[in-house]
């Protein structure tokens, strides 16, 4: 048989398996932590996996669905007892854990910033230009009147909504 043939095969079996594949759209009623439960039609459902994929790997993309939203729900099982969330009508938080990188919107704006550390740079800055600023007094003709300069506070220009 050809590989194209054997493809085509393959797709059916796995397609018509023992017609126990199944995907219906639940309401979210808890999270706790990878998983979830959703009420279908009066029936509670529990341990609904928000990774279709366990595999004991640190990596993932774990999408925590709001309490109330509904999720597209996948019966891996033909049986109810191995379900997993696969789509999402509203989502309260994304996390991505990636063994070597993530890319943004292309990556064009380069590496995300270390808010602590660059704050901690800011201060060191400011402290620095303070110590050598002199005041002039006043009507000089000589110099120019400078003002202490503030400390940067990281909540000044921090996104809390992403974090690394």
């Amino acid at each position: 048989m050809d590989p194209l043939s054997e493809i085509r095969e393959k797709i059916k079996r796995i397609a018509n398996g023992n017609g126990s594949f199944t995907c219906f759209t639940a309401k979210v009623t808890s999270v706790d932590g990878e998983t979830c439960d959703v009420e279908l039609e009066g029936m509670k459902l529990t341990d609904v996996r928000l990774r279709a994929v366990m595999n004991g790997e640190d990596s993932k993309i774990l999408v925590t669905p709001k309490i109330g939203s509904h999720v597209l729900v996948v019966d891996l099982s033909g049986n109810l007892s191995q379900l997993a969330a696969v789509g999402y009508s509203e989502v309260e938080k994304i996390e991505i854990d990636a063994t070597d990188k993530i890319i943004f919107n292309g990556g064009n704006n380069k590496g995300l910033i270390q808010i602590e550390k660059l704050t901690q740079k800011l201060n060191e800055l400011v402290i620095a230009i303070n110590a050598h600023t002199h005041p002039v007094v006043s009507g000089s003709a000589t110099g120019v009147m400078v003002s202490a300069l503030s400390p940067f506070s990281s909540s000044d220009y921090e996104d809390t909504k992403i974090t690394h």
